[in-house]
């Protein structure tokens, strides 16, 4: 009975917090101040990853967490047309913000439009890898949207690093999602480009395709070849080893596409990295940021489980007087 009672208070307590994370930021985005906005949003997005369980494998979300998202969904809707809005916000914050909580509206013909858009255009690293991530997150990632995503891709220069942000930060995505049409791209960093990095960026993406990625065994274990015989680090030498586990089936658990939800951020290789795109401010959230956010998300927990506290006490109560 106890057992129960405190899993009613657990799920009440995430879905009152998701309730009052949406209304303060549909307050928000009526005030239009652009700070309290972003971080309305990025408490609601906070709220969002709570409320939806997390599964493993990722690719195959359990009953709850196909509830969970439903709920989800229909509780945004109000919000949705709002967060259009603000996918062409001047403030990239807020735009970037925006464009990651449509990803939780899923298979919605509109949102994938305007993702797609984004996509296909835009000239900020930060909306295109964020609109490539919220595609898989909605379940929108069709064809088209791979093409489009691979097109971008092979936009990477291998000569210098000037203008190709948004190629290499869509080349990283293709570690955690299965972007099969960006295989052409991937197979010509491993053959043509003399910098390791570029070539284990490539080979990152080429193990999340799995078998498909075979025809790149021989350029896989070329570099295999190269990196043992040069001293290579061992986790470079343990990626290309991993990628050619998988890409040849040998392994019998590739790696799932990772959705947006469940992201984390891979542990770099040890080779000199490729340059970076500069970063927004909605890319990695700094130590304040997390603070803030933590801080003014935490009162709605702590009152929601109060309340359901003192109810549930007050049940309990009745029942031990009967």
């Amino acid at each position: 009975m106890k057992c129960y009672i405190a899993i009613i208070i657990m799920l009440s307590s995430t879905a009152f917090a998701l309730d009052v994370e949406i209304a303060a930021a549909s307050k928000a985005i009526q005030g239009g101040d652009a700070a309290l906005i972003n971080q309305s949003l990025v408490n609601l997005n906070s709220a969002v990853r709570r409320f939806e369980p997390v599964d493993s494998p990722v690719n195959k979300p359990s009953p709850d967490r196909i509830e969970a998202r439903r709920v989800i969904a229909a509780k945004l809707q109000p919000l949705k047309q709002p967060l259009i809005g603000l996918t062409s916000h001047s403030d990239q914050s807020v735009a970037g913000t925006a464009t990651v909580i449509l990803g939780h509206i899923p298979n919605d013909s509109e949102v994938g439009q305007v993702l797609l858009s984004y996509l296909e255009k835009t000239a900020s690293a930060d909306l295109a890898s964020k609109s490539l991530s919220s595609l898989f997150q909605s379940g929108l990632a069709d064809a088209s949207a791979r093409n489009v995503a691979a097109k971008r891709m092979s936009e990477f220069d291998m000569r210098d690093n000037s203008g190709q942000s948004v190629a290499l930060a869509l080349l990283q995505s293709g570690n955690y999602y299965s972007i099969p049409e960006g295989f052409e791209t991937y197979l010509r960093l491993l053959k043509d480009d003399k910098r390791i990095s570029a070539k284990l960026l490539a080979a990152r993406a080429i193990t999340s395709l799995g078998p498909a990625g075979a025809k790149a065994l021989p350029e896989l274990e070329k570099l295999l070849q190269e990196l043992e015989q040069n001293g290579g680090d061992f986790r470079d030498v343990n990626t290309i080893k991993r990628a050619i586990m998988l890409v040849s089936g040998r392994s019998d658990t590739p790696q799932p596409a990772i959705s947006a939800a469940t992201q984390t951020t891979p542990v770099p290789a040890a080779a000199t990295p490729l340059q970076q795109p500069k970063s927004t401010p909605t890319e990695t959230p700094s130590p304040s940021t997390t603070v803030a956010e933590s801080k003014s998300s935490s009162w709605p927990w702590i009152i929601g489980a109060i309340l359901l506290l003192v109810v549930a006490g007050g049940i309990l109560l009745k029942l031990r007087r009967k």
